[in-house]
């Protein structure tokens, strides 16, 4: 079987198809809906804005909003597969958990890999894109969330409404349940990719600003803390400091919070195959 890679690595690469696909806690066609029905709300709210908003990406909120709108269409759609892949061969080697659990003896570790999951060793290229797309949405959105709301939100010029509110903070916590529901795994390293969105990001707001590009109300930047005119040396902190420290941070909380559900599943699947040798036993008996 081919070793896991390290904790450390930039790869989008996991040993387990079903952790990128499958939910430790719900049945796999209830999760599936649920990244149905979240999509079907992003794709609304992101067509709705589109259409009737000027100058949707030139905003970094759009960026994320657009990235995670991706993240949950593909996911759902490669959990659909996993679905319709366990429907079609139901007898298949590693179908059936309750069979994995059961060939365990009583004192294995939940963690380690199962020795008949090794037709799931080699992920497709649809299971990274879902990976890759998942560590910027989810860091991205977090990240825009804490930036938004410490730092931008005004309701005396801008008062709040429910799509600015679903894109500013339904959508981070549509990521964090995801993250927690699902099994996909969390690498502390793989901030790099929200740091290459976000210079991406960074560099396109400098060319608009040079080329004379404006917000929706004429003034020349996009964002008050990237007016490039007239930025003070605090407000190029602030950029330096959202940019080196709080996404880190964020992928932080997101590898705590992967390791948590990591260990609340390791502990039930524990308790799942105690019982089952219990119920063993008594049947001998």
């Amino acid at each position: 079987m081919a070793s896991r890679k390290p904790k450390i690595s930039l790869q989008i690469w996991h040993a387990s198809v079903d952790e990128i696909t499958e939910s430790a806690w719900l049945p796999l066609p209830v999760f599936v809906g649920f990244r149905v029905v979240i999509s079907i709300l992003c794709c609304v709210i992101w067509l709705y804005n589109v259409i009737s908003k000027g100058k949707f990406f030139i905003f970094y909120t759009n960026w994320s909003f657009t990235v995670a709108t991706i993240y949950f269409i593909v996911s759902s759609v490669v959990s659909m597969m996993q679905y319709l892949a366990k429907r079609k061969y139901p007898e298949k080697p590693g179908a059936s958990k309750a069979v994995d659990v059961e060939m365990q003896p009583v004192n294995a570790s939940p963690n380690l890999p199962r020795p008949d999951n090794e037709h799931q060793d080699a992920i497709g290229a649809h299971h990274m894109i879902t990976w890759l797309l998942y560590n910027i949405a989810a860091n991205m959105t977090l990240f825009l969330t804490i930036g938004y709301w410490t730092m931008i939100n005004d309701p005396d010029k801008n008062p709040n409404t429910f799509v600015g509110v679903f894109k500013h903070l339904f959508v981070a916590i549509f990521c964090v349940i995801d993250t927690f529901m699902s099994r996909i795994p969390v690498r502390i390293y793989h901030f790099v990719y929200t740091l290459i969105a976000t210079a991406v990001y960074l560099i396109f707001t400098i060319i608009y600003w040079s080329v004379g590009g404006t917000d929706l109300h004429g003034n020349p930047y996009i964002y008050t803390v990237l007016d490039y005119d007239s930025m003070t040396t605090a407000e190029g902190f602030i950029v330096v400091f959202f940019f080196f420290i709080v996404i880190p941070v964020v992928q932080l909380f997101y590898f705590g919070l992967a390791k948590f559900r990591d260990w609340l599943i390791a502990k039930h699947e524990e308790k799942q195959i105690t019982k089952i040798w219990s119920q063993k036993d008594e049947e001998e008996f």
